[in-house]
């Protein structure tokens, strides 16, 4: 197991880790339990219905991360998988990417996912030399633009009609983070 990152919380030992084959019986699992949330906000969860479409995502993260397109990464409470987290949108040439991430609902409440934002983006601004991260949340999605807030990020912009997800067209608000080089 390739271990990205890693730190402690008052529930245990998270750690950042390449996805792994292992993981994807848990995730499917985690996507399952929290399937009505989940659907309001990622397109993905209509096609994530077995554990071997988790594991077709594994396999398309793990060429994704291999080729730098992505940075794709399980999110481990005291090594069972409990979320994930990814650098996507990836642009070399104006050095910036997107952070994405989702976590099962048991495990809210401790921090984890507002340091594990915080850890991924001191690592794309320090030793990715990316000058902006961004985090893109619906403007209902609370929680998501908590984590967003929490770690450092501030409100940019709202796109008006931005995504479709169940209850239709939403407006999607942009968080940043900026740092000079």
């Amino acid at each position: 197991m390739f271990i990205f990152d890693e730190f402690k919380t008052d529930v245990g030992l998270i750690q950042l880790v390449l996805p792994e084959h292992s993981h994807a019986p848990k995730l499917f699992e985690i996507v399952e339990e929290n399937r009505d949330e989940f659907k309001k906000w990622f397109p993905w969860t209509d096609k994530t219905n077995t554990v071997n479409d988790e594991l077709a995502f594994i396999n398309s993260a793990r060429v994704s991360n291999a080729n730098y397109e992505l940075l794709a990464l399980t999110i481990l409470l005291n090594d069972e998988p409990i979320g994930f987290i990814d650098l996507h949108n990836i642009d070399a040439e104006n050095h910036s990417a997107d952070i994405g991430y989702w976590m099962d609902s048991k495990n809210e409440g401790h921090g984890i996912m507002t340091t594990a934002v915080k850890r991924l983006t001191l690592i794309a601004h320090n030793e990715l030399s990316f000058h902006k991260i961004r985090i893109e949340a619906a403007d209902s999605n609370h929680r998501s633009q908590a984590v967003a807030r929490r770690a450092g990020f501030t409100h940019e912009a709202t796109l008006h009609d931005n995504i479709l997800t169940l209850d239709g067209y939403r407006n999607v608000d942009i968080f940043s983070h900026i740092v000079a080089h």
